[in-house]
């Protein structure tokens, strides 16, 4: 069994540079958030397009948000535990599901470039960055975030040493005889 997320963080967690590191994951958590907002709402319009009857039209938000809960619910699940195979299956089953949607209602009545674009566009910035972005960011920062927060304190302790070291004595004027003087006299 692999963590992927355990693996990918295995050089970064006392790296000088995990700071600007988590904050490079928490922006792509935002980002990721505005993504799955767009992503949502096309899977919703595309879900009402479809030429299917519905019993009950408060089954179809739910339905619309089943793709993406699902995907990042199972890919989760997949990079905590790579033995867990049959979780990508059934996220890559769901992605099935949520491209379709997404693409039918981009490029319902626009041709064949239309829908090609509407692929593309759903691929490359919905699934990359909604659904893998989502997860990958949320998986990073709870692995993270704890060595971050450890080394966040220890500069503010440092910083905040600085600003109310007395400034006349040394650190190390405890441990010099009371004779020793580190100011010069006149």
């Amino acid at each position: 069994m692999a963590n992927l997320f355990k693996t990918v963080a295995n050089g970064v967690y006392t790296s000088p540079f995990i700071i600007p590191i988590v904050g490079a994951f928490f922006a792509l958590f935002v980002i990721s958030i505005g993504l799955s907002i767009e992503d949502y709402m096309t899977t919703l319009y595309g879900y009402r397009l479809l030429p299917t009857a519905k019993a009950n039209d408060w089954v179809v938000p739910l339905v619309a948000l089943l793709p993406q809960v699902g995907q990042i619910t199972f890919t989760f699940a997949f990079a905590t535990n790579t033995n867990r195979r049959w979780a990508v299956l059934v996220a890559f089953g769901l992605h099935f599901f949520d491209v379709l949607t997404d693409v039918y209602f981009k490029a319902n009545g626009l041709g064949l470039f239309g829908y090609f674009v509407a692929f593309v566009e759903s691929e490359v910035l919905y699934t990359l960055g909604s659904e893998i972005a989502l997860t990958f960011s949320v998986g990073m920062l709870f692995e993270l975030m704890p060595y971050a927060l450890k080394q966040l304190g220890a500069l503010f302790e440092r910083f905040a040493g600085g600003l109310f070291q007395n400034g006349d004595k040394d650190d190390d004027d405890e441990d010099k005889p009371a004779s020793y003087s580190t100011t010069t006299r006149r």
